[in-house]
């Protein structure tokens, strides 16, 4: 090797440096982090697909099931509830979706309170979603889902990003307050609709658990309503 780098010295040196260039990248590195806003479509991945309304239905990886209808509601279903439904619906005078409303199988329980609402499933996966203004239009919504992440532009109804990549939905999921938080929890008699924290500043959580409502397996009908 000597001999040869005394007699060619450049191209030992090209060789060597096209030899660096092409060694393969280290696994796990950050992605570019998106930059949302621009109305560009992109092909949905993993359990997030497109409706035929115009809408987009997320499937989580336990079980859970959301339906976002433009400028209508946004609706959350379990395949291991039947007949339960929790809704958020609501819009502006200029029609564009707020999603402040929250009724639990059609019975109106409460209002969001604050500019953020994210509810989380039992299997960890959850839907954020975003208003400038109190009663203004939601202007995001994103799906956290283990390695999957999903972002909606409500503005234009239109799916901005959809990866499996787990490095940047943990880095996008760090950086995104939840806000109004809640969950649902399905018990031996029926199931708990609570809000379980408040996170104003990412990574900076309020752990307060109110019970919103409840349902009852042996009367299906039955809704009881905590939150006033």
């Amino acid at each position: 090797m000597n001999m040869l780098f005394s007699r060619y010295p450049l191209l030992i040196l090209i060789m060597m440096i096209f030899s660096l260039s092409c060694k393969k990248k280290p696994k796990n590195v950050p992605e570019e982090l998106p930059v949302f806003g621009s109305c560009e479509v992109v092909a949905p991945v993993g359990g997030m697909s497109l409706s035929p309304d115009g809408g987009f239905i997320y499937q989580t990886s336990g079980g859970g099931k959301i339906v976002i209808n433009h400028d209508l509601s946004l609706i959350i279903s379990h395949k291991d509830y039947a007949g339960f439904s929790l809704e958020f619906w609501g819009s502006v005078p200029q029609g564009a979706a707020s999603y402040n409303h929250e009724n639990l199988n059609g019975k109106h329980v409460k209002d969001r309170v604050g500019n953020r609402r994210t509810v989380v499933f039992p299997d960890g996966a959850k839907i954020t979603w975003y208003v400038r203004e109190a009663l203004g239009p939601a202007v995001s919504i994103t799906i956290y889902d283990g390695d999957q992440v999903h972002h909606i532009n409500p503005a234009c109804n239109t799916l901005e990003y959809s990866t499996d990549n787990p490095v940047v939905a943990k880095r996008l999921d760090d950086l995104e307050a939840d806000g109004e938080t809640c969950t649902f929890e399905i018990t031996a008699t029926g199931l708990r609709f609570k809000n379980i924290y408040t996170e104003e500043m990412a990574g900076n959580k309020v752990m307060d658990a109110v019970l919103i409502a409840e349902l009852f397996k042996d009367n299906p009908t039955r809704v009881n309503d905590y939150w006033n």
